[in-house]
This record gives structure tokens, sequence and C-alpha cells, in this order.
């Protein structure tokens, strides 16, 4: 084998030429060792396969790569140009756009984030009673989005946002009358903004309410109207609520769980028209 190979390739000058050119090494070992050559040269071959392969994968890599940014770019083109048409509209009093345009700024899209801009469009939208507007006010105010913290602002926007029946914004005021955020503490007033979000299927409502029956807070204590709640809560997805019930049955009869799991059908079936007694 080796001897073939040293009659076709010479011992000359160009035959070392046409190897380099063809960027192949080969060792040229003794006669017994030429098996050993040849699946050296076989691998050779084999990586400059792989390697061809992986240029290829680069390649379409970085036609894609390229592409993604020509449709980012194209977006943020997009995303301008709609800033820019909801500003116009925004600025003649319309509450829609100013909500939509407070949304731009707090995300940043097409403009940068800015959460000042933001409450200044929410607020437009929010006095001219747009809903979401004042729910979205409440939320900034009650946790801080590079605003102050204010409670008193956060119950405010909460509050008639709630009175629309907006069932995140009752969740929120009913959490804050519980811890006395904003307003003085009335767990009261709590039950009373809670219950109407867990008649919406606010699961996080209905949670609370489990937790307010089982303690007597703002209600009379009632074991069987708690486990109704947290039953409702846990199919509506609290993750918490199905360990809070299974604590509360252990103090309750076997009779009121009957009860209160009959409850918990009806007030689903009936859309939460039907829920206790």
């Amino acid at each position: 084998m080796l001897d073939i190979i040293l009659i076709i390739l010479g011992t000359g000058v160009a035959s070392y030429l046409l190897l380099y050119a063809l960027n192949v090494f080969v060792v040229l070992f003794s006669s017994k060792d030429t098996s050993d050559a040849y699946y050296a040269i076989n691998n050779r071959i084999a990586r400059q396969e792989d390697l061809l392969k992986v240029e290829n994968a680069l390649t379409d890599s970085k036609k894609q790569k390229l592409q993604l940014k020509k449709t980012v770019k194209k977006e943020k083109l997009q995303l301008k140009k709609a800033v820019k048409s909801l500003t116009l509209v925004a600025e003649q009093g319309d509450a829609d756009a100013q909500f939509n345009l407070g949304g731009m700024y707090t995300n940043g899209e097409g403009v940068p984030q800015d959460y000042k801009a933001a409450v200044k469009w929410f607020t437009l939208a929010a006095e001219q009673g747009h809903a979401d507007a004042q729910y979205i006010l409440g939320y900034m105010y009650n946790y801080g989005f590079d605003i102050p913290l204010d409670y008193k602002a956060a119950v405010k926007w909460y509050t008639l946002a709630a009175k629309q029946g907006y069932a995140s914004a009752q969740n929120n005021l009913g959490k804050m009358y519980k811890n006395g955020e904003g307003v003085v503490q009335d767990d009261k007033v709590a039950v009373k903004w809670l219950t109407l979000a867990a008649q919406q299927g606010d699961s996080g409502s209905q949670s609370i309410l489990g937790g307010m029956y089982m303690y007597g807070e703002g209600v009379v204590q009632d074991f069987a109207l708690a486990h109704m709640w947290f039953s409702i809560a846990s199919v509506n997805g609290d993750d918490e609520a199905d360990e809070k019930r299974e604590s509360l049955a252990a103090k309750m009869t076997s009779e009121d769980i009957s009860k209160a799991q009959s409850m918990a059908r009806e007030c689903m079936e009936s859309e939460y028209k039907n829920c206790g007694y």
C-alpha cells in the first residue's frame, strides 16, 4: 500500500506542493503501519466534512440573525410611528389613546421607558373614567414605579375602578382596607370589596375571604363558608387555598364539610349568584 502511494505521489517538490495545496497531511509510515496512515487520512477528511457542516450552520445562523435584526428594526420603526400617531390623538383628549400611550411609556415601546410620562397619560385617561387607567394608576401608586408610594392615591384610583366593577381593583382595595393602608383599617369594608371580586371569579379574593370567615374578621366566624371559599379558590388556581382548606377541615365535622362542599358546587354552578346559605 505504501509503495502504491509513493508511486502515485512521487518524491519530488511538485508532489509536495500538490499535497500542500490540497491541505492534506500524510504521515509516511513503514509498511507495517500503512493501515494507521490510511485511517489518519480518512479521519482528516471526516474532520474537514464536519467543519464544512459547522461552517454552513454558522452561515445559516448569521442569515437568521441578520433577518431577526431587520425584523426588530422594522418593528421598532412601527412602534415609533404608533407613538407619534397615538400622541396626536391623545393630545386631542381621546381616553383610549391616552391609556395606550401610557402603556407604551410604561413598557418602553417606541419610546424610552418613562414611568412619570406614563403616569401623566394614565391620569388624563383615568380622569375621563377609563377603568383600566384608574386601576393601573392605583397599582402604580400602591407599589411604586419610579414614583413615590402613595397609598391614599392608590385607594382613590382603586375605588373609582372598583365602583365600575373592576375585579382586580376590588381585590386590591379590599386588601388595603384589611391592612389599613391609605385608609382606616376596616374588615367589614374589606369583606364587601373582596366579596364583589370573589363573585367575579377572582381566586385571590376568594382565598382571603376564606381566611376572614375562618377567623371571623369582619364577619361572623363560619367554618362552612370558609371551607366553601377555600374550595372555590383552589379550583380557580390559588395554590395555597387547598392547604388552608385541609387545615380547616381538621376542625370541622363531616356534616359541616359535606355542607360546605355542597355550597361550593352550587356557588360555582350558579356563576357566583348563590354562594352561601
